[in-house]
């Protein structure tokens, strides 16, 4: 059986994005991080026998035959000058570049879904509890209307401060471990980075997309450039 929600969580371990929404959600740094998914839908997926080769599980109630028939196929792109492509299949697209990283999912059955800024929120909100795992401040504006490959689609964008919580020294320099034997770590947190993101959603006609840009602070006027091209180059596709 291909299971894509283990396909996903496979390339969200790779990924280069961080990101949430609300204030004061919580991340890790862009260098090891990982993307956050929305919740796609509250339907129950549907039961599928470990030996049906043929079947694709998907987070909807409804399962897709084919591999070759899920939407992220249907979504065409042309990744921006200076940024590798890191993944493009069945879990999804993923480029990276030294100054920022963009990631691709996609979802069947625009029909399971709530209206678009329900599911925008609700993929918000499941993505601040996956940055709560994380140590890092996320400061959104608000939500803006605009459009992806022609569809009505709505955009966040927002700023993700990192931190690191440095070992405890004693006297002489060295670390301090606990009874568990693991570094104690100061409560006073440090700054270890600062990103500028972007997150979008957006509905075809027949499924659902959410597309991810992150980009280091000191970067974020290329990155943007970068990430305006990108949009700009998507297509869907029946």
């Amino acid at each position: 059986m291909y299971d894509i929600k283990k396909a996903l969580a496979a390339a969200a371990a790779a990924c280069l994005i961080l990101t949430g929404c609300g204030k004061n959600s919580e991340g890790t740094d862009v260098s090891e991080t990982t993307a956050a998914k929305p919740d796609f839908s509250t339907a129950e997926t549907e039961a599928i026998a470990e030996d049906d080769a043929e079947t694709v599980s998907i987070y909807t109630g409804k399962a897709v035959e084919n591999e070759a028939d899920l939407a992220i196929y249907k979504l065409t792109c042309t990744p921006p000058d200076g940024f590798e492509t890191i993944a493009d299949g069945a879990d999804g697209k993923q480029y990276s570049s030294p100054y920022g990283g963009i990631v691709v999912k996609a979802q069947n059955y625009k029909e399971e879904f709530q209206d678009l800024d329900v599911f925008a929120d609700s993929g918000c909100a499941s993505i601040k509890v996956n940055n709560m795992l994380y140590q890092a401040d996320t400061e959104f504006s608000d939500p803006i209307k605009t459009t992806v490959a022609g569809f009505d689609a709505i955009r966040y964008d927002y700023t993700v401060t990192s931190y690191i919580f440095p070992p405890v020294t004693d006297d002489n320099g060295g670390y301090v471990t606990g009874d568990d034997g693991n570094y104690v770590l100061s409560e006073d947190k440090e700054v270890n980075g600062v990103f500028v993101d972007r997150v979008y959603y957006f509905y075809s006609d027949e499924d659902v997309f959410y597309i991810i840009c992150e980009a280091k602070e000191d970067s974020a006027e290329e990155a943007a450039a970068a990430f305006d091209q990108f949009i700009e180059s998507v297509s869907i596709s029946k």
